[in-house]
């Protein structure tokens, strides 16, 4: 039996104030007439009674309001991080075909995985086990989109002319999970002849996306399954739920998975170890290049995920080094 190895941002802003007005209070002034005596009689000269004079109440100062700050609501801000993501995608894509940033040759060649029979090191099929059932190509996680089935990763990697592409590969996660599996990565620890691996198992959840996010822009292998499961030759073996995942998810896929393998850079050298160890890998090479689909932005990304879906080639799991 085979083994299997191998964003949401929310913010609530809530701002109130309330202000009361004062009241202000009034008073009324009351004065008093003075009486008069009748004729011939002397008149006395009345004491004046004073007036009462209002007490004037001073006018109470309201509170100055304090100064709302403008801030934006939860869709902008959902926007708005959407957009920075975005852009740093479409910076990511640019940079990795033109081997600026991140991805120069020097690092590819300081920080890639080795080729397993020659320890050439470059992007494109790296190992390829000689039953002729599947290969590891070598590349780098630009982005990836999540929908029903799993997540859809653009790859950027580099085909038989050794030019660099972004084609897009689908990681059927959710058949996986929903089959009583786990998702299994290989991590390895350095790139030594005999390097210490160790297995991560997640379920697909926010640990899964954060660990698949920590990737984005470092080196991965795919495992590129190029022959239906029914055609291995333990596959009375497998468990049932195994059997139903490649049914499902792997084996619908596998002629797309062959066409990618006669599109991608098979590292080998002078010597040509690589052919010689596996002619299936020798078959790929030189077979007729089949139709893949590639993409250079963003909106090609999406445009394309959706038209070519059944045509995207899928993975069977990662491997990944160890990250710093």
């Amino acid at each position: 039996m085979r083994r299997w190895t191998l964003i949401a941002i929310c913010l609530m802003l809530v701002f109130s104030c309330a202000c009361t007005p004062s009241e202000i209070a009034t008073l009324e002034a009351a004065t008093s007439t003075p009486t008069t005596s009748p004729a011939n009689t002397p008149t006395n000269t009345p004491t004046p009674t004073p007036s009462a004079e209002p007490t004037i109440t001073p006018t109470a100062t309201a509170s100055p309001k304090p100064t709302v700050k403008q801030i934006d609501n939860p869709p902008m801000i959902l926007k708005k991080e959407r957009e920075r993501l975005e852009a740093e995608a479409n910076q990511r894509f640019d940079d990795f075909l033109s081997g600026t940033g991140a991805f120069t040759e020097e690092r590819i060649k300081n920080e890639a995985f080795l080729a397993d029979y020659n320890k050439e090191t470059d992007l494109g099929c790296l190992c390829y086990v000689e039953d002729g059932s599947f290969g590891l190509i070598q590349g780098v996680i630009l982005y990836y989109q999540k929908d029903n089935q799993g997540e859809i990763i653009a790859f950027g990697t580099k085909n038989k002319s050794k030019k660099r592409i972004i084609t897009l590969i689908e990681y059927p996660s959710q058949s996986i999970v929903g089959n009583g599996e786990d998702l299994v990565f290989s991590i390895y620890q350095d790139r030594s002849d005999t390097p210490q691996q160790i297995l991560q198992y997640f379920d697909r959840d926010s640990n899964y996306y954060s660990f698949l996010d920590s990737y984005i822009g470092n080196f991965t292998c795919v495992l590129m399954d190029t022959c239906l499961s029914t055609e291995t030759s333990d596959y009375n073996q497998w468990p049932e739920n195994i059997k139903k995942i490649y049914k499902e998810a792997i084996d619908p896929k596998v002629e797309a998975n062959r066409a990618l393998m006669t599109n991608i850079n098979i590292i080998d050298n002078g010597y040509h170890d690589f052919f010689r160890n596996c002619p299936s890998v020798k078959e790929f090479y030189y077979s007729k290049s089949s139709y893949i689909t590639t993409v250079e932005n963003l909106d090609d990304f999406e445009r394309m995920s959706k038209k070519n879906y059944s045509q995207l080639p899928c993975c069977e799991t990662f491997e990944f080094f160890k990250l710093d």
